[in-house]
């Protein structure tokens, strides 16, 4: 299983704080979230407890989208990109409300640096790679970033040997242009 946290702007509101507690709220049935899948049901924690959410269908899903005041278009445009990159995942998603969950297979990725085999510039780390805790997260970035900043170190240095000599001096892994 892999989650994916959506970021929003919010714009034109006034107190943000107070509107985001104000959505959570009216999506709520008993202090519960909510929980909606074209395919699925409300599933166990990683421990074997069942997910405390009512399982909601389409009709008080069009209640939750008049909830977020527009702002469910995010999630929306988010779950359909997701199916363009990911075209296997069809209708194998849920929502915990308001999380978005993806109940497929994880990514598959290089174990080198931890980009996707298919699109090798997007880098997955944390849990969606079903990491557990802050740790393991930490280091999966520390990977891939270190992975980065050398493909591109590599690329600076391999460019240095393209320019004329008089156009540069090399100092140490500072290149220093003229």
């Amino acid at each position: 299983m892999t989650n994916f946290g959506i970021l929003m702007e919010i714009q034109g509101v006034k107190n943000p704080f107070e509107w985001s507690r104000n959505v959570v709220n009216k999506c709520q049935i008993k202090g519960k979230g909510l929980y909606y899948s074209p395919s699925r049901n409300v599933s166990q924690t990683s421990e074997g407890n069942k997910v405390e959410a009512f399982q909601i269908g389409l009709e008080e899903l069009s209640e939750v989208k008049k909830t977020f005041q527009g702002y469910f278009d995010y999630i929306t445009d988010f779950i359909e990109d997701m199916k363009k990159v990911f075209p296997t995942l069809g209708d194998d998603w849920g929502i915990y409300i308001p999380e978005v969950k993806y109940l497929s297979p994880e990514p598959l990725v290089f174990h080198s640096d931890l980009a996707l085999i298919e699109y090798p510039d997007v880098h997955f780390v944390g849990d969606a790679l079903s990491a557990r805790g802050i740790t393991v997260s930490g280091a999966q970035g520390i990977l891939s970033t270190e992975k980065i900043l050398q493909k591109h170190k590599n690329q600076l240095l391999m460019e240095r040997h393209q320019m004329a000599d008089d156009e540069y001096w090399y100092d140490g892994d500072i290149i220093n242009f003229k």
